[in-house]
């Protein structure tokens, strides 16, 4: 486990390391929990729970974020994007 040594300012704020903040996702804004474990406290993001979903035959991870429209689901449009740009 690496460490990381801060120091907590006046008005109780810490700022969390770069490589941290990208590893675990944590960005400016972002709700996270505090969980008192005892012996100091863990910080997590507040996420929804995944949960998995059947459409039809399909089995998805439902994130929370809605129904994205049909296009958005358009492999041969995305397959000839990605090779118009591997042809540039």
């Amino acid at each position: 486990m690496k460490t990381a040594s801060l120091t907590i300012d006046r008005a109780g704020r810490l700022v969390i390391p770069k490589r941290l903040r990208d590893q675990y996702g944590l960005s400016s804004g972002m709700p996270v929990v505090l969980k008192d474990t005892g012996t100091g406290v863990l910080i997590t993001p507040d996420m929804p729970a995944r949960r998995l979903v059947k459409h039809g035959k399909v089995t998805a991870i439902d994130t929370g974020g809605g129904t994205a429209d049909a296009t958005a689901f358009d492999l041969e449009l995305y397959r000839d994007e990605r090779l118009g740009a591997v042809a540039r």
